[in-house]
């Protein structure tokens, strides 16, 4: 995948970490478990392996990742996306977190 965006575009400044699904509720199969566990940990590592490998070998170096582990409107993450790729390679930005409000267990407060 990054030898592709590297081919076509030249350079890789950006992941965005989005893939995601809702593991098995009640009685679980482990095969589910690991399916689960298969998406939403180890394919965002593998992804975020990579890019920052890309995004090293670059010159100059740097780029942004942006992990999203959350449901909530896309325009919200999609914003935050486009404001941090129109800053500088030299600005780093260590985290931002987004929460949606509704929420269970996080929000304003």
């Amino acid at each position: 995948m990054f030898t592709h965006v590297v081919g076509t575009w030249g350079r890789g400044d950006l992941l965005v970490n989005n893939a995601g699904t809702f593991g098995p509720a009640g009685e679980i199969d482990p095969q589910d478990w690991r399916r689960t566990i298969g998406v939403n940990l180890t394919g965002a590592f593998l992804c975020a392996h990579h890019a920052v490998r890309t995004m090293k070998q670059q010159d100059p170096r740097g780029g942004r990742l942006i992990n999203n582990g959350s449901t909530f409107d896309p325009t919200h993450v999609a914003e935050a996306v486009v404001q941090m790729a129109r800053l500088p390679l030299g600005i780093t930005v260590p985290w931002m977190t987004i929460v949606a409000i509704g929420m269970l267990y996080g929000g304003r407060g």
